[in-house]
């Protein structure tokens, strides 16, 4: 039998949090269910470290009054051909429906970062095109937030980090895999957004 990840943990590599967050789901997991704890626990951890992360990446761009999510945008447009894509095309980069793209585009456009562009051989598809402006804040925010994310993970080593990043890519992907063969009614908003690849 395998050992579990806190027997091969030292209890000094075993933090506080991931100990008491186990104890509380043991103490909350539904009949029959343990078996699940694990899985739970890393749920939970990730959602929490994923919260942390994006408060302290978003907190470096308040000074530019942008959010993360509007200079993920921003950035996806930048590395574009032409700095342009289609709407539905910047949606399933970054992951979100159709109508919160929509209302990231209306933002930038406001402060003049994009703006949108009818498509010449099909007048139904509009592209949001990266403007001058929008060009110069990727171009002076870009080298920061390189720098910030080197700096936030700068507790793990470099393997570590390559670690993670493939166990993150395999989950993601795993997770979308499984949310589009699902043949179950389909109620939970969350699992609807999983499914939501076009628009």
């Amino acid at each position: 039998m395998k050992e579990t990840l806190a027997e091969i943990m030292a209890p000094s590599e075993q933090t506080d949090y991931l100990v008491e967050l186990r104890a509380r789901l043991t103490n909350t997991s539904p009949a029959g269910m343990e078996y699940a704890i694990p899985q739970m626990v890393c749920t939970v951890t990730l959602l929490r470290t994923t919260t942390i992360l994006h408060e302290a990446l978003g907190h470096k761009l308040q000074q530019y009054g942008v959010s993360l999510a509007q200079y993920n945008l921003l950035v996806v447009l930048y590395s574009a051909p032409d700095r342009k894509l289609p709407m539905h095309a910047i949606g399933e980069r970054m992951c979100v429906t159709k109508t919160n793209i929509t209302k990231l585009v209306d933002g930038l456009e406001r402060s003049g970062m994009v703006f949108r562009q009818p498509c010449p051989q099909d007048r139904r598809k509009v592209f949001a095109s990266l403007s001058e402006l929008g060009i110069e804040l990727v171009k002076k925010v870009l080298p920061e937030q390189w720098m910030n994310a080197h700096y936030l993970m700068s507790s793990l080593k470099q393997d570590e980090v390559a670690t993670l990043s493939y166990v993150l890519a395999r989950l993601g992907n795993a997770i979308t895999e499984k949310c589009m063969n699902t043949d179950t009614h389909r109620t939970d908003d969350l699992l609807n957004k999983c499914l939501e690849k076009r628009f």
